[in-house]
């Protein structure tokens, strides 16, 4: 073997050692990281360069599946059973909220030629994330929840998620539609992933919507299917495509309740 062949090799094992060792010793390392990565998401990083944001937020996404959860994932259907007895009281269903991450769409953020207002620019779901989409439905159905109003951020992505879902739970058993109503769009729940300045604000926005609802009289369930950076500014949890994170709305503050992965 040639020099050249053999200072290859060694630069592929180097590349691959720095890659590999730190996403096991991450894997490895208790919830302390979480919070420690989470200080890092929402103080440090607002302290770099606008060039340097995007790439350190895709790396934070790409660490996130490595992370210990905020909270442990529910069983089979617990934690939504759970709810679903608590949500019998109607006085206390605005209090409570689902938000849901959209579905498998393959990739990271959305093409550069991206438009809101055209599904062909965007990233979308793939046939196992509609089936999966489907099967949220089936699960809120199964889990014995009732009526619903289901918000959506206006990608494509998002919305497809939830038309899917409600769809499901309807055609899942005999439910009259108007504990369903047809799914409306929440800008709020819009991704802020290109353009990181708004993070805070629509985090405040949709915390303060959350906070009006929970002192509202909804007797609906809400439903609201958005991005891994809205959820994860929200609750601290990194949600897995299509998982469930039920919250709870009580004097201002947002607790969570448990989580459901549907993959």
């Amino acid at each position: 073997m040639t020099d050249s062949s053999n200072n290859f090799s060694r630069a592929c094992v180097s590349l691959a050692s720095l890659i590999l060792v730190p996403l096991i010793l991450v894997s490895l390392i208790s919830a302390s990281l979480k919070k420690l990565l989470l200080v890092f998401h929402w103080v440090l990083l607002s302290a770099f360069p606008q060039l340097l944001r995007k790439p350190l937020l895709l790396l934070l996404i790409l660490l996130g599946p490595c992370l210990p959860a905020a909270t442990s994932h529910a069983s089979d259907l617990a934690a939504l059973q759970q709810l679903a007895s608590v949500l019998n009281d109607k006085s206390s269903v605005s209090s409570y909220a689902l938000l849901v991450r959209h579905a498998l769409a393959p990739g990271t953020g959305d093409p550069a030629e991206f438009s809101v207002d055209d599904c062909s620019t965007q990233r979308n779901l793939n046939e196992e994330g509609r089936r999966q989409s489907g099967k949220i439905g089936q699960l809120l159905k199964q889990a014995g929840l009732g009526g619903l109003d289901i918000f959506t951020s206006q990608w494509c992505r998002c919305r497809e998620t939830a038309v899917l879902l409600r769809g499901s739970f309807l055609a899942s058993t005999e439910v009259d539609e108007d504990l369903i109503p047809d799914v409306a769009d929440l800008p709020v729940l819009n991704s802020f992933f290109r353009d990181y300045e708004r993070r805070e604000p629509r985090t405040e926005e949709l915390h303060q919507w959350l906070v009006k609802r929970s002192e509202s009289s909804a007797e609906r369930l809400a439903v609201l299917v958005s991005h891994q950076v809205n959820i994860t500014a929200i609750s601290g949890v990194y949600p897995a495509s299509g998982e469930i994170v039920i919250v709870k709305t009580t004097d201002g503050e947002i607790e969570i309740i448990g989580s459901v992965e549907t993959l």
